[in-house]
């Protein structure tokens, strides 16, 4: 059987999760209870569960010149994941993306998308052979919607199958021209850390 050649265009953003009996109010500090810090995004997860199912996976997207995406750039590596497509961002640092949870269930996040939110169609058009020659294209929310339209073509043009995950959904109207040229919508309900 033929290895699957799956290329991810989407974000990556390291993740700083803190738990909490309670929000602090206004001018307040709060006593947290637990902090991780992890690469995250859906780029990130959907990369490594590419190349974990056995594919062989390209991840492309921006990162920042910084420690995050060194680390970002070490964890795909091991992963089995090419990374040569990610631009490092020598003015956007590495997106971040803070969430908070406390014991009665409560949960919010916080994103700054950095990095992640200057993905242009240059950085796309660079990996035009890769997203032609892949089988499959995995997309998400986390990036421009024009980047994520012209990766979809591109792939399309392949003969690639597109896979939009909907994520992160807030309701938003989804751009018609990114629709047209998707095969596979995945839409679901936002589920916080917790």
């Amino acid at each position: 059987m033929a290895v699957a050649r799956i290329a991810v265009v989407g974000g990556f953003a390291m993740e700083l999760a803190f738990w909490a009996s309670r929000r602090p109010g206004p001018n307040e500090i709060v006593q947290g209870d637990a902090f991780e810090m992890r690469p995250g995004g859906k780029g990130f997860a959907q990369a490594v569960a590419a190349s974990r199912a056995d594919g062989k996976v390209v991840a492309i997207g921006r990162i920042g010149q910084d420690d995050f995406g060194d680390l970002f750039l070490r964890k795909l590596v091991v992963e089995g994941v090419e990374t040569r497509w990610l631009v490092r961002d020598p003015l956007n640092g590495t997106a971040v993306v803070s969430p908070l949870s406390t014991k009665d269930g409560d949960a919010g996040v916080l994103l700054v998308p950095r990095a992640n939110g200057a993905l242009e169609a240059q950085d796309i058009a660079r990996a035009t052979q890769v997203l032609a020659n892949s089988d499959v294209v995995l997309l998400q929310m986390e990036t421009p919607p024009a980047a994520s339209q012209l990766a979809a073509a591109l792939g399309r043009s392949g003969g690639a199958k597109v896979i939009l995950n909907a994520a992160p959904y807030a309701g938003q109207d989804l751009p018609g021209a990114l629709l047209a040229v998707v095969d596979i919508l995945v839409v679901r309900r936002a589920s916080l850390p917790g």
